[in-house]
């Protein structure tokens, strides 16, 4: 984060977009949350609903990604939904978009 700090676009308020592809805030650490909220910043994440699950509560970012932009994504391997389904596996693949699994909504 030292490096944002020190950059003369980000430090004179220019927009910022960081492309966040985890669902753990803590995953930033809690020093470049810090500096991510002073500026302007958007942040894109696959689900903004991952900001009300547990530690993201609480994390000093959480605003960012509640009011994140969402993203679509590639489906993982277990894009089904539930154990007897496993047959549907490879018909369930590719993009989704604010994937909850069980509306696995193609882009």
């Amino acid at each position: 984060d030292a490096a944002l700090k020190e950059d003369q676009y980000f430090s004179r308020g220019k927009p910022f977009l960081l492309i966040f592809a985890s669902s753990e805030i803590a995953n930033l650490g809690k020093s470049l949350q810090r500096t991510l909220v002073k500026g302007n910043v958007a942040m894109a994440v696959t689900d903004p609903g991952n900001a009300k699950i547990g530690a993201n509560n609480v994390a000093i970012a959480h605003q960012l990604m509640a009011q994140g932009i969402t993203i679509p994504y590639w489906s993982h391997g277990f894009a089904y939904l539930s154990p007897r389904e496993q047959h549907h596996r490879a018909e369930r693949r590719g993009i989704m978009f604010h994937g909850g699994l069980g509306r696995f909504d193609f882009g």
